[in-house]
């Protein structure tokens, strides 16, 4: 049975793909079926490129953050 290979190297337009996508704020999860590696290597990665990803419960806090708009149940007057 043949084994599969272990480590495969990184080309350019990957690590340009990687930088992209850590700078939109794509999570390692989206990050690793985009590259088709596994979290541990793009974490890895992108750590060794100088543009690591943010903690998940900082991107949440992004996420669930909304400029302050009036709620659609509250009247205007």
């Amino acid at each position: 049975m043949a084994k599969h290979p272990t480590k495969v190297s990184w080309t350019d337009d990957e690590l340009k793909k990687l930088a992209i996508l850590v700078e939109s704020g794509a999570t390692l999860i989206r990050a690793s079926a985009a590259l088709n590696r596994s979290i541990n290597g793009i974490q890895t990665k992108a750590r060794a490129i100088g543009k690591p990803f943010l903690p998940l419960r900082i991107l949440r806090k992004k996420w669930n953050s909304k400029p302050d708009q009036p709620s659609p149940t509250s009247k205007p007057y």
